[in-house]
């Protein structure tokens, strides 16, 4: 078949390529697939974003639930992963930002993503706190660079 518009052409064969690299991730995933799957759980790579990777607010009230906003960087079939958060006092949380690397043989989409870790924290007394992100840091290659985000918040 011959397409009159060129672009129409295109975007036909753009689409029809999105389709198959992302029926990789549903088979992958699909029990009784025929295709190897697995994921694992492995310490994130933090998006390197110009400080936009660790959203935290600046203050926050003493016995309130509070939400901070974690970014990491992710491709083809992973996941956002669990996070493990541990309350070293009551004014130091430390999180370990994890995420689920996909390591099967499925076809996968090579998109980068952002994996977006939501993680609701309370404070129970007024002062200040410190926040430790523990991640990778993702600078356009994956690898292990090991860093820690260190963030302070005034509790009021």
């Amino acid at each position: 078949m011959r397409w009159k518009d060129p672009c129409l052409a295109g975007l036909v064969c753009v689409l029809a390529a999105m389709i198959v690299a992302g029926s990789g991730c549903e088979e992958a995933g699909r029990p009784g697939s025929s295709e190897v799957h697995a994921w694992e759980v492995r310490i994130a790579q933090l998006w390197n974003d110009d400080g936009e990777a660790v959203q935290v607010p600046d203050r926050v009230k003493a016995g309130q639930p509070f939400e901070i906003l974690l970014l990491t960087a992710l491709a083809g079939c992973d996941m956002k992963g669990p996070d493990d958060v541990q309350h070293m006092s009551d004014s130091t949380i430390e999180i370990i930002l994890q995420d689920s690397l996909f390591t099967g043989s499925a076809l996968c989409p090579q998109i980068l993503t952002r994996g977006r870790h939501r993680i609701t924290l309370t404070l129970p007394h007024p002062g200040e706190a410190r926040l430790l992100v523990t991640a990778n840091l993702f600078d356009g290659a994956w690898g292990d660079s090991l860093v820690t985000v260190e963030k302070r918040i005034v509790v009021e």
